[in-house]
């Protein structure tokens, strides 16, 4: 029986540590799971390695009792940085979600001048947070130990020129060139998803300027997040260890 996950963000934890555990946390294991007490499970906090631990209750809170340390990793050796153009919440939830389960490293919403979605400065720091729980649940389903790192938004002339990796793709669907004909493997990748409405030109030069190789997936027209969960499967089948088995 496959052991439920739970991410706790605290630094240092080691074996026979009874740790209590955040309002979320407790509420899934003993609410929605219905765990009792000594029911075991699995804490992992962002360090490498994750724990076996029993449920303990007590007067006031629902802890963990730290047991066996297993020295495990599930990440992937390709370093994928995926900037994506901003769309609606339902369709970024998804992208974060999948994207992260294939092994993503970090995740930038863009702001592109065809962005159908606007938000506020002020309702920025809320997207953000839930972006990145949404990031910490990929990571407890996947069995991953390191969460990736939802950043802030970036303007998308700030993004191209700052982000530093091996090889740098912008995806487009005029690309002349696909993710088959590289064949040289890189450790750090750099990705941009346009949004629905695409590239502006303006934004499709200065991505070539500042070196982004401009790729295509094929002669259909993906949307945005079909696009993403689809280009960083194939980069971690061809570059990563996303393994695909032909019987």
């Amino acid at each position: 029986m496959r052991l439920t996950r739970i991410y706790q963000p605290i630094a240092a934890l080691q074996t026979e540590q009874l740790i209590p555990l955040s309002t979320e946390a407790a509420h899934y294991l003993t609410r929605v799971l219905r765990l009792s007490e000594g029911a075991h499970f699995i804490v992992f906090n962002d360090q490498g390695g994750e724990f076996v631990a029993r449920l303990v209750r007590n007067k006031k809170n629902v802890c963990a009792y730290l047991q066996e340390y297993c020295a495990t990793t599930r990440e992937s050796n390709l370093k994928i940085y995926l900037g994506q153009a901003v769309s609606s919440i339902q369709k970024m939830d998804y992208t974060v979600q999948k994207t992260v389960e294939l092994g993503l490293t970090s995740f930038s919403p863009i702001l592109s001048e065809y962005c159908q979605v606007h938000l506020s400065e002020e309702r920025w720091p809320k997207r953000l947070r839930h972006w990145q729980a949404v990031a910490v649940s990929a990571c407890q389903q996947s069995g991953r130990t390191l969460v990736p790192n939802v950043t802030r938004p970036y303007h998308f002339l700030e993004w191209v020129q700052t982000i530093s990796a091996d090889i740098k793709y912008i995806l487009h669907p005029n690309a002349a060139t696909s993710l088959c004909m590289h064949v040289e493997k890189p450790c750090t990748l750099a990705l941009l998803i346009g949004p629905e409405a695409g590239w502006s030109p303006i934004e499709y030069e200065q991505a070539l300027t500042h070196h982004f190789t401009a790729i295509t997936l094929g002669p259909r027209v993906l949307r945005t997040e079909t696009a993403s969960v689809s280009a960083v499967a194939v980069l971690q089948s061809l570059f990563g260890d996303l393994m695909i088995k032909v019987s």
